[in-house]
């Protein structure tokens, strides 16, 4: 009887170490992949960011109506306080849809883009979101027009419902962009 208690604990214990390694490995790995998702996903927001920074500050600069001075800013495109600039534009630039986003606030809570990140045969696509709003000169949110934007893109690894992300949250990139007259 001894030894059978013995033999029982023994493969007890063994069990129990051999599930504790394997979960270890398990752990490691997807936090292996969650550290190259993140490098993935930064490069994918840095270059959403870069393709946002190329584009006019604003509408009225598009239209040549701005006269390179203090006055423009009544010219500056503005919703409400709360929600500075239309929102839902599919962007061509990131294929979601059809509209030219010529101008930074173009891209304010844009259809979800959704983009591939190409490694030799394998691909693995990011959901990029993406929200402007105006900002006083200590960059926080203002309530009206200002010569200063802030642009955030927020950028997660997308599974297509197949799997909940790897990234425990988005990356987040901002940028303060400046009207230069």
């Amino acid at each position: 009887m001894p030894q059978t208690l013995l033999a029982f604990a023994g493969i007890l214990l063994i069990t129990t170490h051999a599930f504790t390694v394997q979960q270890w490995s398990i752990f490691s790995q997807r936090t292996s992949i969650a550290r190259e998702l993140e490098e993935m996903g930064g490069a994918v927001a840095l270059e959403s960011m870069e393709v946002i920074r190329t584009r006019a500050f604003d509408q009225a600069v598009l239209d040549g109506t701005v006269t390179q001075s203090l006055s423009d800013l009544a010219l500056m495109e503005f919703d409400t306080p709360s929600n500075h600039f239309r929102t839902g534009i599919g962007c061509s630039v990131f294929g979601t849809g059809f509209e030219d986003c010529n101008d930074i606030d173009d891209f304010h809570a844009m259809k979800t883009a959704y983009v591939p990140f190409i490694m030799a045969s394998d691909t693995v696509t990011f959901a990029v979101n993406v929200e402007v709003f105006y900002v006083k000169d200590d960059l926080t949110r203002a309530t009206q027009r200002t010569f200063n934007k802030k642009v955030i893109v927020s950028v997660i690894d997308s599974w297509d419902g197949i799997q909940k992300p790897f990234l425990a949250r988005p990356i987040k990139l901002e940028r303060a962009l400046s009207y230069g007259f």
